[in-house]
């Protein structure tokens, strides 16, 4: 069960004091019971915790992908409800890719999804969310995780900004929010005027151009942050690594052609590739690349084959939903 004490987080923690939350979140569950945090996760919810007691608004979490940010900021949200320090409303923004996985790690809490699509023909796009209420209205519903995706900002804005005074906001990926777009300015100011936020990335800096993060982080250090005292503000972002104690060793496989495909692989590409074609085409480099694909998967199936044969696992990384299909006929 994920009980503070038993978590391992700082006893002088258990308890913040001050403004009271809606007490309405008592009629939902929000409470994961199956799964247990790891240290660098626990440390994350200390931090943010910490922060609140400090009377900090917002949290800017950096963490590599798959080390379990959604675990924590729902943990540190579970914190909040069992508390009584949660506001009514929560905002969650996402890319659109990001919503299924995001929906799996909400029903651990067992807290109500509704996933906001302000589209007309909306019914096709809520059918990729089965088992959660989709709704076309911009009004977010209380005691439930509101998701919506990044691009789907500017259609929601006033309504969305209405309600961002008792809302808690969640922006995940915020590194596709750096560029100077509406739903960059949307997401700011919903931030900016939240009871509360957390924002997620695993890339804070895109392009190499740090002034793309400054927006960000005004909103959550007490001074006016520029190019001259940035790094002073970015050390106040929650930044976490973990040695996992997997070792991970990397080694090039060769995968051959047979003579059949080498004759006609080098028919297609340039002298400088081994071929004698002078001027290929688009065509010509698709057939080549088709080839080389058709020899990786042979070598690939092969080698997963010898290591399942000493009774061992293989994780087999596909290029796409397709070449998954592929790889598993051809096993």
């Amino acid at each position: 069960m994920l009980k503070w004490r038993d978590q391992g987080l700082p006893s002088r923690l258990y308890r913040v004091e001050g403004e009271i939350g809606d007490k309405g979140w008592n009629n939902v569950r929000f409470k994961d019971e199956q799964r247990i945090l790891w240290t660098h996760q626990k440390e994350m919810v200390g931090d943010m915790i910490k922060n609140k007691r400090a009377g900090n608004k917002g949290n800017f979490i950096w963490v590599p992908v798959g080390l379990g940010k959604t675990l924590s900021v729902l943990t540190y949200l579970q914190y909040l409800k069992e508390h009584n320090q949660l506001p009514t409303y929560i905002i969650y923004t996402l890319p659109q890719s990001a919503i299924k996985s995001i929906i799996q790690e909400i029903r651990y809490f067992d807290v109500p999804i509704n996933v906001i699509i302000p589209l007309k023909n909306n019914k096709k796009h809520a059918a990729r969310y089965s088992g959660v209420h989709v709704s076309q209205n911009c009004r977010p519903k209380p005691y439930a995780i509101n998701l919506i995706e990044h691009d789907h900002l500017r259609r929601c804005d006033e309504t969305l900004l209405s309600f961002a005074s008792r809302s808690f906001l969640i922006v995940d990926e915020v590194h596709k929010t750096l560029n100077d777009t509406k739903r960059t300015t949307i997401a700011l100011e919903l931030a900016h005027l939240s009871h509360d936020f957390v924002v997620l990335t695993g890339t804070p800096v895109i392009d190499n151009d740090t002034h793309k993060l400054i927006g960000w982080l005004k909103q959550v250090v007490p001074f006016e942050v520029n190019s001259k005292n940035f790094w002073s503000a970015a050390n106040s972002m929650i930044a976490k690594t973990v040695n996992t104690g997997v070792r991970v060793d990397d080694e090039d496989i060769i995968a051959r052609f047979t003579p059949d495909e080498e004759r006609y692989y080098n028919l297609l590409v340039p002298p400088a590739l081994g071929g004698s074609n002078t001027n290929p085409t688009y065509k010509d480099w698709l057939e080549a690349t088709t080839i080389c694909y058709q020899a990786c998967n042979r070598r690939m199936v092969k080698l997963t084959l010898q290591i399942i044969k000493k009774k061992r696992g293989v994780m087999l990384v596909a290029r796409n939903a397709k070449h998954q299909q592929l790889l598993y006929k051809i096993l």
